[in-house]
């Protein structure tokens, strides 16, 4: 099974190897390089949703499935710094996107500050603090930063594949067959 991811990092790398190996074998993961159509730090669940479905959609071509990951700040009421850091991962089929998230977690206050004032990525702010080192992007992320190595990006991000992939592993209840209703009308396909 050949699965392309649409990006070179290598902890998304890792994390599409290890979510895909919890259900198939055999399978080859390959990084593609895409052109993002979202800012460098999305903002929304909208915006880092979009860019999650563009970058599975366009490292499809000569897979069976491909990845789109991304992560961006969402507004969170209750949060100290008001926002939260999602990752959205899309597996596509070249047919359907099947979306799913990793945990949300939130970001020092003077951090986002500093993201939304500045359009700066999480982790370019984090280095420029002193947080981490330069290979907190490819590495252990912000979170493994924050946690003190307990979650990890790579950890994270392979549960919000974990979450796409449940819908491919379990069709049967996420797409059932039309069902007749009353009357003998088979149901509307789901969307």
């Amino acid at each position: 099974m050949i699965i392309h991811v649409g990006s070179a990092n290598e902890a998304k790398l890792r994390a599409v190897q290890a979510a895909f190996s919890h259900y198939f074998t055999d399978i080859t993961v390959k990084g593609i390089a895409v052109q993002s159509i979202v800012a460098c730090q999305p903002q929304g669940i909208k915006e880092i949703m979009k860019g999650a479905k563009h970058r599975a959609a366009a490292a499809f071509s000569g897979s069976d499935y491909s990845v789109g990951i991304e992560s961006g700040l969402f507004p969170f009421p209750g949060t100290h710094s008001g926002f939260m850091d999602m990752t959205c991962c899309a597996v596509y089929d070249g047919r359907r996107h099947y979306l799913g998230t990793a945990p949300l977690f939130e970001h020092p206050a003077h951090v986002v500050d500093a993201v939304l004032r500045e359009s700066k990525e999480i982790s370019q702010v984090f280095h420029e603090l002193g947080y981490g080192n330069e290979r907190l992007r490819h590495g252990e992320g912000a979170i493994g930063f924050l946690t003190k190595g307990k979650a990890t990006r790579e950890k994270i991000t392979e549960l919000g594949i974990l979450m796409a992939l449940a819908q491919i592993v379990n069709t049967e209840c996420y797409f059932p067959p039309a069902q007749p209703q009353s009357g003998g009308t088979p149901s509307a396909p789901l969307p």
